[in-house]
């Protein structure tokens, strides 16, 4: 038995709504997903996971900086140089886990935040 034209279109309405509603169900669970995660990063420490990169940071010859140059000039560039740092840690999901002198280990929660805190 052959169907009318404005016997399909109720059946096709159907469909391409069904269709919307299991996209934009997909499309918000990603998004909070993606958020969550977003959200976890920013706001907890790394732990031991496969995922978690450390860096370590060492000023190269800085021993022969502090003996070649001012005092005062070197403690400003250290000030200047703690707070790079730590913005960049900061905007890629970082944690200070240790220091001495002016070396740092940092923790990131991915690979992805651990490259780009040491390219910025």
């Amino acid at each position: 038995k052959t169907r009318t034209r404005a016997q399909l279109l109720p059946l096709l309405l159907i469909g391409i709504t069904s269709v919307l509603c299991l996209v934009s169900t997909l499309l918000w669970v990603y998004v909070r997903n993606d958020r969550q995660a977003l959200w976890l990063r920013q706001n907890r420490a790394p732990k031991a996971e496969e995922l978690t990169c450390l860096v370590v940071t060492d000023i190269e010859s800085s021993t022969q900086a502090w003996e070649s140059i001012d005092a005062i000039v070197m403690e400003a560039a250290m000030q200047v140089h703690d707070a790079v740092m730590h913005a960049a840690m900061v905007a890629y999901h970082g944690t200070f886990s240790h220091g001495e002198g002016d070396s740092a280990i940092m923790a990131f929660h991915c690979p992805a935040d651990a490259v780009g805190f040491a390219c910025k």
